[in-house]
């Protein structure tokens, strides 16, 4: 079962970009080939194309750089809550082994907020890759019964938790 996560193909980009400008040649990033887009007979569907995850370890400096955009794109209040959930509110405060946590929270909550129906599609895709019996406890766990009484609030939070219940084996 996969739980599919919309970004853009710029935004991708971008966060590449970022990530061999911060790392740059002593991981050797610009040397990897990049991964194969998957053929699919979706293929037409070219709005979002969902990004292949891997178990990500982060260094302080990536995870800054990550951050620090964050900021400059206009979330400051989220990421400085985000550290704060993570540390006492510096960031050379959040242990090593939350980074990860910490990178994928921002890109579900320093984003443009999602919306009811992106919502609405997620639940419709996790009951057709067989989360049904999970759907329940998700959005209970969200305060509600359905993307119709879901709070505007826990959108980012549950589409977070929504990605996680996919990738639970990563």
């Amino acid at each position: 079962m996969r739980i599919k996560i919309e970004i853009d193909d710029k935004s991708i980009e971008k966060i590449v970009d970022m990530f061999r400008n911060t790392v740059g040649s002593s991981m050797n990033m610009e040397k990897q080939p990049e991964p194969e887009k998957e053929s699919t007979p979706e293929a037409g569907n070219t709005e979002h194309e969902e990004p292949q995850e891997e178990i990500r370890h982060y260094t302080f400096t990536e995870v800054r750089t990550i951050l620090t955009d964050k900021s400059r794109e206009g979330y400051t209040d989220q990421v400085k809550a985000l550290v704060k959930k993570y540390g006492s509110g510096k960031l050379s405060d959040v242990k090593q082994e939350n980074y990860a946590d910490l990178v994928l929270e921002a890109q579900f909550v320093c984003r443009p907020p999602f919306t009811r129906e992106e919502v609405a599609k997620r639940i419709e895709e996790l009951k057709t890759e067989g989360y049904s019996d999970e759907l329940p406890g998700l959005l209970d766990h969200h305060y509600a019964t359905s993307a119709e009484d879901l709070k505007e609030d826990y959108f980012a939070s549950f589409m977070r938790d929504a990605w996680r219940l996919d990738h639970a084996g990563c």
